[in-house]
């Protein structure tokens, strides 16, 4: 809540009961994002959830309703009283031009609950201010109470807190208010199906007509891949469903989401929406250990989440010791085997340059074996048709979740980074939470166009060696392009491609048995035309080192050089795009 709000003008003769209705028309049509339309989903709005409807068998809603709003008039004397509030920094500001003897402001959210409330007596004219807690977005009710009369109004917190519903009247012998902000966001429509994850629309006015709501499915479409057109080369992310070139922001945007619906179809299954409820408790307090030949603070967290809190995993943490007040670290997050103490392991080549460090073990995030559906995530949510890649990267972003809130983190400047699979895991993650500043995969990404016995010389794993070992790691339908590579209508360079504008960084090796290099060169400059499309290409990087699969010192100072250089801003010289010649990438 930087400002806010209104001025309460108040023209009054005698003790009345003033009446006004305010009016909600809000007409649209949901969809799939095939375009077809979804009858029968459940809609609202965020501030009356009570008061749902259908979708028509032409998916269309119309949310209309007339309602009218009782107050009491303020005062009984001839003149007039002026009421001015505003907000700044969770400060209150209350501005009367006349005494008040007695009187409250409440704040209620939609659900009823008190949020704030204030009561005074003997108010002298003037200014006042009052410290409210600090409020998510919302709709809220805003009582004010003087002397025995009481003013409701309806106001929407999104940075700025706004005024909506307002009570006035044409009689200036009445009660009347003026708004005095613009109002960017006024309420949310919340559209849920059974099948389809579901979506929360922002509106910015209660009138309102042509809205297109897409719903996203929990589950990948039925199809015939032999139906599906041939696409050799590697498919242009810059290129609509219905073949539109995209030129504007505006476009990309619309691109973007169309991309991660093609991916999770395809390729991922699909992921959970963000379940809100995240809980952190100390499972090992924080003890002071030596990392590097540093002082760090160390504990370890359990993060807890998910319907009915079941869903869970450790969390390693390790911070610099700074006897500064409000500082806050830069943050790598490793996506490895362990949370324990000696989880930290080469990841303290980044604690050595001033970066916290998390450690994750990936398999308390869905196990790595073929009971994989009975473990860690997947019972919580049975509808989703996700499998391991997915549940280890939406199981990052529920720890970007608690780190975003954490006081010694520095929540702009999150990096990640795995090895092989969790570098694929890295990879999905990275594109599709844009809270994520920093993508390091390494090991992984390898365009499939160019990989394996299929597509890459017998060079590296393709689509079907990877499904032939491990089926659980993708979604269910990357399995029928088993030797129909061609046919896949993505490919791994829209992952960096979703990235964009923000850093990305891959590490790979010359004669990596698991992924081809020429393959990750494919998807490094698959990626860059959006890089270039939004005047960052100096936020992709690459880098090759010899040997081959794994991790190493080489790598760790790569991709170290890039954080510094573009996530921190320090000065140096080496350059992160530079390619092997073609005689070293076969």
């Amino acid at each position: 809540m930087k400002k806010m709000f209104c001025v309460l003008t108040c023209f009054c003769a005698t003790m009345t009961t003033v009446w006004a209705t305010s009016s909600t028309h809000v007409k649209g049509v949901v969809k799939d994002g095939d375009a077809n339309v979804i009858s029968k989903a459940t809609v609202c709005l965020n501030s009356d959830t009570t008061k749902k409807i259908s979708t028509d068998e032409k998916g269309e809603f119309l949310i209309e309703t007339h309602s009218s709003i009782n107050t009491n008039q303020l005062l009984t004397s001839q003149f007039e009283r002026t009421i001015t509030l505003s907000m700044k920094n969770n400060l209150l500001g209350f501005y009367s031009n006349t005494p008040i003897q007695t009187g409250t402001i409440s704040l209620f959210s939609v659900n009823g609950r008190r949020h704030f409330a204030h009561s005074f007596i003997s108010l002298q004219k003037g200014l006042h201010t009052f410290s409210t807690p600090k409020l998510p977005a919302g709709c809220y009710l805003l009582m004010i109470t003087i002397e025995n009369s009481v003013l409701k109004e309806k106001i929407f917190f999104n940075e700025n807190l706004h005024l909506l519903h307002t009570i006035s009247s044409d009689n200036k012998n009445m009660f009347h208010t003026r708004k005095t902000a613009s109002v960017a966001t006024v309420d949310t429509i919340l559209v849920v199906k059974t099948g389809f994850k579901p979506e929360k629309y922002p509106i910015v006015t209660y009138n309102q007509t042509g809205l297109v709501i897409i719903m996203d499915r929990t589950t990948s479409p039925s199809i015939s891949v032999k139906d599906l057109p041939v696409i050799k080369e590697m498919p242009d992310p810059m290129t609509m469903k219905d073949g539109t070139k995209v030129t504007t922001e505006e476009q990309w945007r619309l691109r973007r989401r169309e991309m991660i619906r093609i991916l999770e179809d395809f390729e991922y299954g699909h992921m959970p929406p963000p379940p809100g409820n995240v809980k952190t408790k100390v499972k090992t307090a924080t003890k002071r250990i030596t990392v590097g030949g540093k002082p760090a603070d160390y504990k370890m967290l359990h993060l807890t989440f998910g319907p009915g809190d079941k869903c869970g995993f450790d969390l390693g943490m390790f911070t610099p010791v700074s006897s500064g007040t409000n500082t806050r670290y830069p943050v790598l997050i490793s996506v490895d085997f362990s949370a324990s103490q000696s989880s930290i392991g080469a990841s303290s080549a980044a604690f050595s340059r001033g970066y916290a460090v998390v450690t994750i073990p990936y398999n308390q995030l869905g196990a790595d074996a073929k009971n994989w559906k009975s473990t860690a995530f997947f019972p919580s949510y049975p509808e989703y048709d996700w499998r391991d890649i997915s549940a280890w990267a939406w199981g990052v972003s529920r720890a970007v979740d608690y780190l975003v809130t954490d006081s010694l983190i520095d929540k702009d400047k999150i990096m990640i980074t795995g090895t092989s699979r969790c570098g694929q895991a890295v990879l999905l993650a990275g594109a599709f939470d844009e809270r994520i500043a920093l993508s390091a995969p390494v090991a992984g990404g390898m365009a499939f166009r160019f990989s394996g016995k299929e597509m890459g010389n017998g060079l590296g794993q393709g689509i079907t060696e990877i499904v032939d070992q491990n089926t659980y790691w993708f979604g269910p339908l990357l399995e029928k392009f088993r030797n129909q590579t061609p046919r896949l209508p993505c490919d791994q360079h829209w992952l960096p491609s979703l990235t964009a504008p923000r850093l990305f960084m891959m590490c790979n090796s010359l004669k990596d048995e698991y992924g081809r290099a020429y393959a990750a060169v494919q998807t490094y400059l698959g990626a860059k035309p959006v890089y270039e499309f939004l005047k960052f290409e100096e936020n992709i990087g690459v880098n090759f080192r010899s040997g081959g699969h794994g991790m190493n010192s080489e790598d760790w100072s790569a991709l170290l050089d890039f954080a510094d250089q573009k996530l921190l801003k320090k000065t140096g010289t080496r350059k992160f795009n530079i390619i092997p010649p073609e005689s070293q990438t076969p």
